[in-house]
């Protein structure tokens, strides 16, 4: 499946450049770079690429966490 057709669009590229150049450090672990823009509720339970709904990540943090929504 192509990147578009999974969410990935023009919007989601521009805001991960805004959200990763606000902050570098991961939002969920704090110890390594952020490298990824993580969505709090993910695109699969009607999440958006809004820079509202994304925050730095580092990879780990992000993929480990798949498609669960944001628990404090």
């Amino acid at each position: 499946m192509s990147a578009s057709r999974r969410g990935y669009t023009s919007e989601y590229r521009r805001n991960r450049a805004v959200v990763l150049a606000d902050a570098p450090a991961c939002t969920l672990c704090r110890r390594r770079p952020a490298t990824t823009a993580d969505h709090i509720v993910p695109l699969s339970k009607g999440g958006t690429n809004q820079l509202s709904n994304l925050r730095p990540a580092c990879g780990p943090c992000n993929y480990g966490r798949g498609n669960r929504g944001y628990h404090r």
